[in-house]
């Protein structure tokens, strides 16, 4: 320490991103809602309780409604490594980014009252059934990446020129480059999570 000070390092101190920081988020939100007795219906002919005829209309839509949540993200800050066998920091610590990231979510849902008569009292209840899809066109996004290679999918142990004789000194080297071949393309954790769809049914009194 005094011979930073000698130096004229009197601080230590650096601004570092934390791990979440994104520079840039867009989002936009679309909510379409339809009311009782709203929206495109038909007109049907039916009998009282007296046997009399009258028109009735009948509203499909109605209580009904659509949300559209659509995310553009900057990539977050990771820290560049210079080999898998040297953990150098290449660059500033945090001071790499990952690619953008894009998420289109739409929830559909629907609403049916339902009286409950208990007695003189009636109680008004809902049922409601709701469709949640997210990441709506399977958008493959980038959430992580090997330090070393900055790539989601290859981290370059294979190839890297430091790790070939600690592959070589393996009983069966190629056997080794097979299993290890096969553990990056299964890599997931690098990944956003593909398109769901998830169905849900609630009942409020």
């Amino acid at each position: 320490m005094t011979e930073l000070i000698k130096e004229g390092y009197t601080t230590l101190k650096m601004l570092n991103p934390i791990s979440d920081d994104r520079r840039h988020e867009f989002k936009a939100n679309v909510d379409y809602r339809l009311g009782k007795e709203e929206g495109w219906h038909i007109t049907r002919t039916v009998k009282d309780k007296d046997g009399n005829l009258r028109k009735k209309d009948v509203y499909p839509f109605q209580n009904f409604g659509v949300n559209f949540l659509a995310v553009a993200q900057s990539g977050r800050p990771y820290t560049r490594q210079f080999s898998n066998t040297q953990q150098t920091i290449v660059g500033s610590y945090r001071g790499a980014r990952l690619p953008w990231g894009f998420y289109f979510n739409v929830v559909v849902d629907k609403d049916w009252p339902i009286e409950i008569k208990t007695g003189k009292r009636t109680r008004q209840t809902m049922l409601k059934a709701a469709v949640t899809i997210n990441n709506l066109f399977d958008i493959r996004n980038v959430t992580g990446v090997f330090s070393v290679t900055g790539n989601p999918a290859d981290n370059g142990y294979l190839t890297d020129p430091e790790t070939q004789s600690i592959i070589n000194a393996y009983l069966d080297p190629q056997s080794y480059r097979d299993m290890y071949a096969i553990y990056l393309n299964n890599n997931y954790w690098n990944w956003s999570t593909p398109r769901t769809i998830r169905l849900t049914l609630s009942y409020s009194f």
